[in-house]
């Protein structure tokens, strides 16, 4: 009888532990952990397409993740500047501008200040390889207003307001090379 209580007791606890952790827990930490190892297969993927010159099949994988990220409430702003560059490397300054102004309102919308002002300051750069000086000069505006706002850290201020100096680089290896 002994045994029996001591397993009705462990049985108790065991009960006891899964009602801290409801079902309904387990399954969004799974599916969460699903939903990352998804995005990373699919980086890697584009990053493998990306590699070997096949940048349109890059940005279709790059999209997904773009896409799952904006679902879940986040910003996607790996796939969004890995989709950039694919354009860049095409020489389709155009489209690179454009996807880097994407990010800038995803940042935007979710209140990141940081990648909203990097992700302009690209833009304009880009514009600019691009020759399009209105362009360029639209989207400095918007950072010039972005870059007065006190919410934004001031060591990304910073970095922007030197590089633009010089540049308009702003820590972008990518599109300097």
């Amino acid at each position: 009888m002994r045994g029996f209580a001591k397993l009705t007791g462990l049985a108790a606890a065991a009960l006891a532990l899964i009602a801290v952790s409801p079902l309904a827990m387990t399954a969004a930490r799974a599916a969460s952990s699903l939903s990352s190892m998804t995005i990373d297969y699919l980086i890697e993927q584009g990053d493998r397409f990306a590699i070997r010159g096949e940048y349109e099949a890059a940005r279709a994988e790059y999209e997904i993740v773009a896409e799952l990220l904006i679902d879940e409430g986040r910003v996607p702003v790996a796939a969004l500047r890995r989709i950039t560059t694919s354009y860049y490397f095409e020489g389709d300054y155009e489209s690179a501008a454009a996807t880097l102004d994407r990010l800038a309102e995803e940042a935007e919308s979710h209140g990141d200040l940081r990648n909203q002002a990097l992700a302009l300051a690209d833009a304009a750069y880009i514009a600019r390889l691009a020759g399009n000086r209105a362009e360029e000069l639209r989207r400095r505006e918007q950072l010039a207003s972005l870059l007065s706002s006190s919410e934004l850290p001031d060591g990304v201020r910073e970095q922007i307001r030197s590089n633009m100096r010089w540049d308009l680089r702003v820590f972008a290896p990518h599109l300097s090379s």
